[in-house]
């Protein structure tokens, strides 16, 4: 800090920390009122009177979410059971023990045929460059996702298989990973910026039966051919003894973009 005429001959010195502090101040904007009245959370102040209940109640306050949820099997016993205190035996945590439901059906069915939401866009997407945009309505996303669920129901893909997703963040991602919720699969996340060992390790931690990958993509200016590595990956699998019987691949970039002939 210095001594006091020290810090007086520092003529900036308060000027800087005043600098410094306007850069750390936190900046906020109020939305458009009409954007707050639609709102799920309309407020502030509401947004904490959910906090305080959830953390209070939380059984009455999740219990009120999963009502407007469909349940093929509704829970048939107590919502919510955990203990946190060894003391008191093994620790665990119980969500709605014995409900069933099927939340591609929950996402996309019954927002297009129950609700009649079906023109309502689901997501937007930006990719690599600017340009690079597109939205996908629900009704769109829903008859994507059937088309993608009944390919993977011709490579035999049912209730309890694994398939690994090795993708960019394409909206393909998003098809794969609610086809397979459709059908009841399991799918492994695998984030497109790792090798082809971690995919193979990937795979064969969850013994996945079927591959999902990309031909390639851009991350900035850099070309990453997905393929390439994905067919590293099916040969290490390979040499160690498991074979992923199905590997389908999106195209994404055209032929002329990747620089190949075949």
């Amino acid at each position: 800090m210095g001594l006091p005429e020290e810090r007086g001959r520092c003529g900036n010195g308060s000027a800087e920390r005043e600098e410094a502090g306007a850069r750390n101040r936190v900046r906020s904007w109020s939305p458009p009122p009409e954007v707050s009245r639609s709102a799920h959370v309309p407020s502030l102040q509401r947004y904490r009177e959910l906090h305080r209940r959830s953390v209070e109640q939380p059984r009455e306050f999740w219990g009120d979410i999963a009502k407007e949820f469909y349940w093929k099997t509704s829970c048939p016993g107590p919502f919510l059971q955990y203990n946190f205190d060894v003391t008191k035996g093994k620790i665990f945590i119980e969500w709605m023990k014995g409900a069933t439901t099927n939340i591609c059906y929950n996402v996309l069915d019954r927002i297009v045929h129950e609700k009649k939401l079906g023109d309502k866009v689901a997501f937007y997407w930006e990719g690599n460059e600017p340009e690079e945009t597109t939205q996908i309505t629900y009704r769109e996303l829903l008859v994507q996702v059937c088309r993608c669920s009944n390919v993977l129901q011709k490579q035999g893909i049912r209730k309890g298989d694994r398939v690994a997703i090795y993708m960019p963040m394409i909206p393909e991602l998003v098809v794969a990973m609610l086809a397979c919720a459709r059908l009841g699969a399991l799918h492994s996340i695998v984030f497109a910026g790792f090798s082809a060992e971690s995919l193979c390790e990937r795979i064969l931690d969850s013994s996945c039966s079927l591959l999902i990958t990309t031909d390639a993509f851009y991350r900035g200016e850099k070309l990453v051919n997905l393929k390439e590595l994905a067919d590293e990956a099916l040969e290490k699998c390979r040499e160690k003894g498991f074979q992923v019987r199905c590997c389908i691949v999106v195209k994404h970039l055209g032929r002329a973009e990747l620089g190949t002939g075949d």
